[in-house]
């Protein structure tokens, strides 16, 4: 696989503190093993308050590198600055994107990932990955697993990779959103505009990740959800489609869920998490070394 162009990337605000750069000059950058990339994407349920350990537990793992994608709703259940690596919204996705050469950040973060880990996905995620939409960053990054690197279009000139078909379909849908803008700005309805905004209705990134993955890489999903929720006839059907397209399902447990109801749909707890990444990152370091 081929390093992305994550030098080109800009780093979120929020995070810019404590992440490390993207990629560093050749020159001074010694030959060391190549790290194992785990993508986790964090999606709005209350399961998201696990998430800075389960980053922790993760980088305890030697050879692996976090990033997080994470939606803006995810961010209602933990801070950012106990999470200590790079943390990727919505908004990157809109301010990294300036002009047509510049990198598109929902591929440059599926083409920088060896493993995807949505924990948890919630309801709302789930229905939506099996129905194909990516409407957020997470969601975006698995549409592409057809798409073979000779037809990225990389220029070894510039050392750019130029548009290819997802990108442009991206270009074409922001291009869609700038023109309810204008029309927005010509009926003075730019309040309105900026609520649609604010209630999440113009998510990008991460639905974005998930509907641009490759399928040649794996996938885990860890649902979690009211009991109500996980019992309704089409949490099976979406769940069902989830593993149809290839992806790993990490069971959710029976507990005492935070609503107070006691029953099935509470994400797998953390170390269960975590030795399903430690077993996908064996079997890819079994066939590095074979």
């Amino acid at each position: 696989m081929g390093e992305p162009l994550f030098c080109e990337l800009q780093e979120p605000k929020a995070t810019r503190s404590h992440m490390e750069p993207w990629a560093s000059s050749p020159a001074t950058t010694p030959q060391v093993e190549r790290k194992f990339h785990v993508l986790v994407g964090v999606t709005g349920s209350v399961a998201a308050l696990k998430l800075p350990l389960l980053v922790s537990r993760l980088l305890d793992i030697p050879g692996l590198e976090v990033i997080v994608v994470t939606t803006e709703r995810a961010k209602h259940f933990y801070s950012p600055q106990d999470v200590p690596v790079s943390l990727y919204s919505d908004t990157d996705e809109w301010e990294m994107w300036k002009r047509r050469s510049d990198p598109v950040l929902h591929i440059e973060l599926r083409r920088w990932a060896d493993l995807m880990l949505v924990a948890p996905l919630d309801a709302n995620t789930l229905g939506k990955v099996a129905s194909g939409i990516c409407d957020n960053l997470l969601r975006h990054t698995e549409d592409f697993g057809s798409t073979q690197s000779g037809q990225r279009g990389f220029d070894p000139h510039s050392g750019r990779r130029g548009l290819f078909h997802g990108e442009w379909c991206g270009l074409h849908w922001l291009l869609s959103v700038l023109g309810i803008c204008w029309a927005l700005d010509k009926w003075g309805l730019q309040a309105a505009g900026k609520n649609f905004y604010s209630h999440g209705s113009l998510r990008v990134l991460e639905t974005c990740v998930i509907r641009a993955w490759d399928h040649n890489k794996p996938l885990l999903f860890c649902p979690a959800m009211n009991t109500a929720m996980w019992e309704h006839p089409v949490t099976a059907q979406q769940v069902g489609q989830l593993k149809a397209f290839g992806y790993t399902e990490v069971p959710c447990v029976a507990k005492k869920l935070v609503c107070g109801d006691q029953g099935l749909g509470a994400m797998a707890e953390v170390e269960t998490i975590v030795e399903k990444v430690k077993e996908v990152f064996s079997q890819h370091h079994g066939i590095q070394q074979s």
